[in-house]
């Protein structure tokens, strides 16, 4: 039998604030989450007799969004389309031990207020569409990739689509989306090409042009394939203004939300703003570079292949700042063994901060700090390899407040 630990508590507020008014995620939850069904199991199941289960077919069905009830006979799956249609298959803790272990992980809640555990698998683009439940659910992230959205409460009398066994809502508004994908983003993993794809598409999606720069490096003496996602806005002017935020993770990191999905998250929100307020005085070039937790491999990639690197104005990299008890914004100005970007750089940020009104100000090092750095020019962080080229470049990362000390539990929360 499959076993399993429990990584983490439910917040002291989870039942008067989370539970039957919002959605909570709580990633990485079960500590090396194997499932105990493969798609395959989850078929023969689907094809006993006695046990509940349906085919959703969203697009090559008969008509849209086609229900088909089980039970099947197993060539059915030989005749559904590539993609886009879902196997659900209900109460599978009666007929698996592992998968009713999975119920005991959970917090106890009284059994009749317990139905059953639901294993479902989706082809690529399958789902149930927009639609309302009348129960409370864990959802449980096994294998492969899903992005889960999320709309506010549903009306007493919502309209509805023809399809009303799933009770597809026709006015659906996201207001929250939850990806649970692309968490190891290890360079050269399989995790981190898809991920670099994703990336292309909704930075596209924003309206920018974007390319992915594809190369091969040796990292811990292995050969892979690293990727670059490089995206322009034109501006009146070819003159380029750099931002660059790393999407790949350490080794040893779980998930990278801060180091960088911060970074990345900030640079698609920019991209969208840009994108919507049109044309720029310079151009904008924003990428989401690889390997720079292996020494800042893919910002030194991008300026050492730009065609005319004296075109870009300044580089601006961001990094871990997306912790909720960050304060105020530290800068860094040195380059990658060579090179110490000039002060204007960090007066224009700190001027710009103040001008913007927020309650973050931007920390410039003090003098002896600056000697030092330029005397070891040894960096961390993307703006090092962008000033070692030549170019003005600051690094963004977020200061910790003095109360939060490496000892303290609200540290590691």
């Amino acid at each position: 039998m499959i076993t399993h630990q429990l990584e983490f508590a439910l917040p002291d507020d989870f039942y008067s604030v989370c539970w039957q008014r919002k959605p909570i995620v709580i990633r990485a939850a079960i500590a090396n989450f194997v499932s105990p069904l493969s798609p395959d199991d989850l078929a023969g199941l689907a094809c006993m007799d006695g046990v509940e289960s349906r085919i959703v077919v969203e697009k090559g069905g008969a008509i849209p969004w086609e229900v088909r009830h089980g039970p099947f006979e197993e060539k059915i799956f030989a005749t559904l389309p590539e993609s886009h249609w879902s196997l659900l298959v209900q109460a599978v803790d009666h007929w698996d031990d592992d998968v009713a272990a999975l119920r005991r992980l959970f917090p106890t809640i009284p059994n009749w207020r317990i139905d059953d555990v639901m294993v479902s698998y989706a082809a690529d683009g399958g789902s149930v569409g927009p639609h309302y439940d009348h129960y409370d659910v864990f959802l449980l992230q096994g294998q492969g990739q899903r992005r889960w959205l999320l709309g506010g409460p549903v009306r007493p009398d919502p309209k509805l689509e023809g399809n009303t066994e799933l009770r597809l809502l026709r006015d659906f508004e996201i207001e929250e989306e939850f990806v649970t994908s692309y968490t190891n983003r290890v360079s050269g993993s399989e995790e981190s090409r898809q991920a670099t794809i994703w990336l292309q598409d909704q930075i596209t999606a924003a309206g920018w042009t974007c390319e992915v720069d594809q190369w091969e490096a040796v990292l811990y003496s292995e050969p892979v394939v690293l990727r670059n996602v490089v995206c322009r806005l034109p501006g009146a002017s070819d003159q380029e203004i750099l931002v660059l935020a790393h999407h790949d993770i350490a080794p040893t990191t779980v998930q990278g939300a801060d180091n960088d999905g911060s970074g990345v998250a900030i640079l698609l929100h920019l991209a969208e703003i840009f994108a919507s307020e049109g044309p720029q005085q310079y151009t904008l070039v924003f990428v989401s570079d690889d390997a720079e937790e292996f020494g800042m491999i893919g910002s030194r990639r991008y300026v050492e292949t730009h065609p005319n690197p004296e075109k870009i104005i300044a580089g601006i990299s961001l990094d871990n700042l997306g912790r909720s008890y960050y304060k105020d914004m530290d800068t860094e100005l040195v380059g990658q063994y060579e090179g110490y970007a000039p002060i204007w750089i960090g007066l224009a940020a700190r001027e710009a901060a103040q001008a913007s009104g927020t309650d973050w100000e931007v920390i410039l090092k003090g003098p002896i700090d600056q000697v030092l750095n330029q005397a070891i020019t040894i960096s961390f962080t993307d703006q090092g390899p962008i000033n070692a080229a030549g170019v003005p470049a600051i690094g963004f990362g977020a200061r910790v407040p003095a109360e939060f000390s490496a000892n303290e539990s609200r540290w590691v929360k």
